[in-house]
């Protein structure tokens, strides 16, 4: 094997370089003679890609766009976390006068739309980190929150109060007023996520 530092020959396995003192790298493969001319820097020697990422900080090599895109899934998780926890406290309420079972249906289904955007904005923000844009996740969210505010809007008028009645309209309420925010959000983050992806999903 070949020093790093100055080209020279030394023996597989050590960690110092006996002509120069340099640290040799653990995972140091061994290269052919005549690469290296009078301690002139190295050619065609593997880079350390861990210690190279590492050196890049949290953010890594992500390009201004795949921050808009995460920041974009950021606000709809926290959109999200804050229409989800003052309905729940009302729903509570209003569930007050229902059976056990009633209540616990109408708080699983409030709570089953929120973790699903949870998920889906998750895995948004993990894919973009690690280069794989799923544009699948927004479009996701944009139908979730599409069909929240048409339920708002036009299906809810001729309910009548009766339980389930009461859970779905509460549940539609609950999310059709952040519906078409969601709406234009996920559309921004697809159309984001579309130009940067190598693959069309």
């Amino acid at each position: 094997m070949f020093c790093n530092k100055c080209g020279k020959q030394i023996e597989r396995g050590n960690k110092f370089c006996p002509y120069c003192g340099a640290v040799q790298a653990e995972k140091w493969q061994e290269e052919q003679p005549g690469l290296y001319r009078d301690g002139m820097e190295y050619r065609n020697v593997p880079i350390d890609r861990t210690t190279d990422r590492m050196n890049r900080g949290i953010l890594g090599d992500m390009t201004v766009l795949d921050v808009v895109i995460c920041a974009i899934f950021g606000i709809l998780i926290l959109w999200w976390t804050f229409t989800f926890f003052p309905g729940l406290k009302q729903s509570w309420i209003s569930f007050s006068s229902m059976s056990a079972d009633a209540k616990f249906l109408g708080i699983l289904l409030l709570a089953i739309p929120y973790i699903f955007v949870l998920a889906m904005a998750g895995i948004g923000i993990y894919g973009v980190m690690h280069r794989a844009y799923h544009i699948s996740m927004a479009i996701l969210i944009g139908i979730l929150g599409l069909f929240m505010k048409i339920a708002d809007i036009f299906i809810l008028t001729s309910f009548i109060y009766a339980d389930y009645k009461l859970i779905l309209r509460t549940l539609f309420v609950t999310y059709g007023e952040i519906g078409l925010s969601t709406v234009v959000l996920s559309i921004g983050a697809g159309i984001l996520l579309y130009s940067k992806s190598e693959r069309k999903i």
